[in-house]
């Protein structure tokens, strides 16, 4: 716009200074900090407290970045868990269906086995019968 003697409304006057704020803003979103001090001085903050505010907003942004990766990783590793956990449950019924085809419960031949060594640990006596004998004998 080379063009001096193009009027602008005084109506829209502060729409293209707030627009052109915003463009300006979007275009250099990063100040030297002697632009900060400047701009601080001339509203009468001092040059300590500027600088204190920088460090105190970077390490915010630090302890924010740094909660942010923990908040994934423990995300991460409690859905790898849970998935392990479902896993393990789905193998376990799996073995344990297929581990019993004579259609008993898993539980149901651990206590049998258990009985049985119980029996064969006992002292012989002439009450035990045969069948006793041979489940011994294996």
């Amino acid at each position: 716009m080379n063009n001096s003697k193009v009027r602008i409304p005084k109506e829209i006057a502060p729409d293209v200074f707030a627009l052109a704020a915003q463009l300006y803003a979007q275009e250099n979103q990063d100040y030297f900090l002697e632009e900060i001090m400047q701009a601080g001085a001339e509203v009468q903050i001092p040059p300590e407290v500027i600088q204190q505010a920088i460090q105190q907003i970077q390490a915010k942004q630090i302890r924010d970045r740094d909660r942010q990766r923990s908040l994934k990783l423990i995300l991460t590793s409690g859905g790898i868990g849970a998935a392990i956990a479902l896993f393990g449950f789905w193998t376990y019924n799996t073995v344990a269906s297929n581990a019993t085809p004579s259609g008993r419960s898993l539980e149901a031949n651990l206590r049998q086995l258990m009985g049985n060594l119980y029996l064969c640990n006992q002292k012989p006596s002439p009450a035990r019968n045969t069948i006793d004998k041979n489940l011994c004998n294996r």
